[in-house]
């Protein structure tokens, strides 16, 4: 019995170490990033696409003034086809000298095939959705559009606020960057978007058909080969 207890204690203790540190972290961060499910934190909608929020009600700690997320505010820089994401705006009233007068914001976001010089952008862009509000200048928002794309490929995102007062513009801001919209993500990567693997590093198909994990190694090969993307 000694023997039998011994090699169980040996066992559990064995298998307490093994598991690796990362792991009691991701529990944590599903847990937190089901805390603030956007569906169920108080967006008001106003559109068919739009959803308003005030800052005080938006618990989550955003970082930066915008970015494209899933519903359980996770990041995004590569997006399944068909899929429904975020673009979320921070926005915050211009200070002024004239706190009194009306402000309003055009916010808005507009995505792009390819790679566009940011003064075209708006202009030629094929997927995209802009919102204009009355703000009150004392009080700070999030704004939520909702946006799915089919076509695999990479794009380019522009996300920009203009501020008013009294119909004269006052200041603004813009964002730009890369995304890559892939068929299907493969089960090897974590809610985080990354590897689950440590030093596994992502590898994007061709034809962008799926987006996979392997090693540094085995990328360079696949990319030799023409499997992986550059």
């Amino acid at each position: 019995m000694k023997a039998v207890f011994l090699l169980v204690t040996v066992i559990a203790i064995t298998t307490v170490f093994l598991i690796p540190p990362h792991m009691p972290q991701m529990i944590v961060q599903d847990a937190f990033a089901k805390e603030f499910d956007l569906d169920s934190i108080g967006f008001e909608r106003i559109s068919e696409t739009v959803s308003i929020i005030d800052a005080d009600a938006f618990t989550y700690d955003f970082q930066g003034r915008y970015g494209i997320y899933t519903s359980n505010m996770v990041q995004k820089s590569f997006l399944e086809a068909g899929k429904i994401y975020y673009v979320i705006h921070k926005v915050k009233p211009k200070p002024t000298d004239f706190p009194n007068n009306t402000q309003s914001a055009t916010v808005g976001y507009a995505f792009h095939p390819g790679v566009v010089p940011p003064e075209e952008f708006i202009e030629t862009s094929t997927i995209g959705d802009s919102y204009k509000f009355t703000m009150d200048p004392q009080k700070s928002f999030f704004v939520r559009f909702s946006v799915s794309i089919d076509e695999v490929r990479k794009y380019s995102y522009q996300f920009h606020q203009n501020f008013y007062q009294n119909d004269t513009m006052i200041g603004g801001s813009e964002g730009t960057g890369p995304f890559t919209v892939v068929g299907k993500y493969s089960n090897a990567i974590g809610e985080d978007g990354r590897c689950k693997v440590n030093d596994f590093t992502l590898v994007i198909k061709h034809d962008y058909s799926t987006i996979v994990c392997t090693t540094k190694e085995t990328k360079t090969k696949l990319q030799n080969r023409g499997w992986a993307l550059e």
